[in-house]
């Protein structure tokens, strides 16, 4: 029987590849070869990104397709492809000498140093305290329980910030989901009020006793001062337990809130946040600075930014017990129960997570 010829790519992700291989006039440069025994030659195209596969690279090239047209080789019609993950997954349970573990820690160690992106990332532990593989285990979490199709793409990124759900609230955009490497923690993060619709949504909807019950997570409250096109200037922030006082105030004042002209900022607004107790003191100076002389409008908007961060231990627990997605879930339907979001938040979620939900 002839030996046999069979193509394999290796990348980061499968692929469906249509065009069968067949001998090139390429001269071929393969990235491997490994012959078993005259019984199999292996061909390895390695490609780190599956976005720069070219086919015809997985056909053989002319010197060893002269030997598969005299007869001596069959060459397999459509190739193989394999993932780093799969491959990485396989070698870590593998049962091995302690020179072979050896050599097999370094080639692991060499590519999660040069291409982190092709480790696997099944579970938090594996991923360390590198930010690229966290952010990509945050992604497949993410995935686990929300409902998202290419129809309508709820989960986003955003580059060195944040995996995000979409929300498009009248109070709040998006809840952003992000590895805080300095405190070994995964944060989930809330920004309530980011435009002046929301800001006026938000002081109407915000429940003042959920908002004080939710003493895990860290609140603040400010004034968003922004240009014409919402892009912030300054930023004037409220004292710690000061949060409700803060609120009531705007509610009593929703007029304040939105565009002004700079002049009805200075004349009428200004003096009297600077009486305001619940304040922390600001520098009146830099603030007009910050605004510039020849701005004519700005927005006032107040605004609450809202963190609940889980250690990287317990995260590892939770996923060790199966219950990372509940937990995460859960705090996200807290999160949302202040602005009485929680049932619209769960229609979003996979059947499976919506049919045993924990009441808030």
């Amino acid at each position: 029987m002839n030996s046999k010829i069979l193509s394999i790519l290796i990348t980061d992700e499968r692929i469906k590849l249509n065009k069968a291989v067949s001998c090139s006039e390429r001269r071929a440069v393969y990235d491997g070869v490994i012959a078993l025994n005259n019984d199999w030659t292996f061909i390895i195209e390695n490609k780190p990104a599956h976005c720069n596969v070219w086919e015809e690279q997985l056909s053989v090239g002319k010197i060893l397709g002269n030997y598969i047209i005299n007869d001596d080789y069959y060459l397999v019609k459509f190739p193989v492809v394999l993932t780093w993950r799969e491959i990485f997954k396989r070698l870590s349970n593998l049962k091995c000498s302690n020179i072979e573990k050896m050599l097999i820690t370094d080639f692991q160690d060499f590519v999660f140093i040069n291409y982190p992106e092709l480790f696997p990332y099944e579970k938090f532990n594996q991923c360390k305290l590198n930010r690229q593989l966290l952010d990509l285990r945050i992604e497949k979490l993410l995935q686990s329980f929300i409902d998202d199709n290419e129809n309508k793409k709820i989960i986003s990124y955003q580059t060195n910030w944040a995996n995000k759900i979409i929300l498009n609230y009248d109070c709040i955009n998006q809840i952003d989901y992000r590895p805080v490497l300095e405190n070994k923690s995964i944060a989930i993060f809330f920004a309530f009020g980011f435009k002046v619709s929301q800001s006026r949504a938000f002081i109407d909807c915000v429940n003042l006793s959920k908002l004080e019950k939710l003493s895990d997570y860290d609140k603040q409250l400010k004034i968003r001062i922004a240009d014409s096109y919402g892009r912030e200037i300054y930023s004037i922030y409220v004292k710690k337990g000061a949060e409700i006082e803060f609120i009531n105030y705007w509610k009593e004042h929703k007029m304040s809130i939105g565009q002004k002209s700079t002049s009805d900022f200075y004349n009428n607004l200004l003096q009297g946040l600077c009486k305001l107790s619940f304040l922390q003191q600001f520098d009146q100076d830099e603030l007009v600075e910050s605004i510039g002389k020849n701005r004519k409008q700005i927005r006032i908007m107040p605004a609450m930014n809202m963190e609940y961060n889980f250690s990287l231990n317990d995260v590892y627990e939770f996923e060790q017990n199966n219950i990372l997605e509940r937990k995460f879930i859960d705090k996200t339907l807290q999160g949302l129960s202040i602005v009485q979001k929680e049932e619209e938040f769960k229609k979003l979620l996979k059947r499976q997570y919506k049919e045993d939900m924990v009441k808030i």
